[in-house]
């Protein structure tokens, strides 16, 4: 078998080189980087790339009932590399809950401009993507609700992105909200500390 090495190739245009391949032969693509390729050499659904940020640290917010404020070090940023590709948004919250105790929460997703994959308006209640209204019964002390969820954006730009995962509540007074740590957080091991991350997936369209 022989083998053709070239480093590089003058006299063309950048980006207009074409290789050309027998019949019966194939281009062996095992080892190119996706970000090597043109988009068009990647079959629909296959993944472009992939961003993703942990936060480590705690979160803490007081807010009036209903309203939402971002969750400071929990957003990405991506750059398309198509305008038809679809960004898959994959959320997962370790610990969330309120000073009351009760595990009420909201968590939505902003795009920049707008929450997206929320659910409907429908009169004074709050649109969000995932959230719980808690239970009286439950005390201070062993509220550690854990969340995950995934959802789709399809931007139609290739322009940079920026996803930042936003939390509220419905209590009937301000409280406090808390990420990444129960609301009482006593110094014993019955009490946790942990991880949140946001991840985004470019999807060839």
């Amino acid at each position: 078998m022989s083998e053709l090495s070239v480093g590089s190739l003058s006299g063309l245009a950048a980006n207009s080189y074409v290789v050309d391949i027998a019949s019966g032969s194939s281009l062996d693509l095992a080892n190119a980087k996706a970000d090597s390729l043109p988009t068009s050499a990647i079959s629909t659904g296959g993944i472009l790339q992939v961003v993703s940020t942990t936060k480590t640290d705690t979160f803490s917010a007081s807010l009036a009932q209903g309203a939402s404020t971002p969750v400071t070090g929990l957003s990405a940023t991506i750059t398309p590399r198509s305008t038809s590709s679809k960004i898959l948004i994959t959320v997962s919250i370790g610990q969330i809950g309120t000073g009351n105790g009760y595990g009420d929460y909201g968590v939505k997703v902003f795009d920049g401009s707008s929450f997206i994959d929320v659910g409907d308006a429908a009169g004074s209640r709050q649109t969000v993507t995932v959230g719980s209204v808690g239970t009286t019964n439950s005390p201070a002390s062993y509220v550690n609700t854990s969340i995950s969820f995934t959802i789709e954006d399809a931007p139609a730009t290739t322009s940079s992105r920026t996803y930042s995962v936003y939390v509220s509540h419905g209590s009937g007074s301000t409280q406090t909200q808390y990420v990444n740590r129960s609301a009482a957080d006593s110094d014993n091991t019955q009490y946790h500390r942990s991880s949140s991350t946001i991840t985004l997936m470019e999807v060839a369209g």
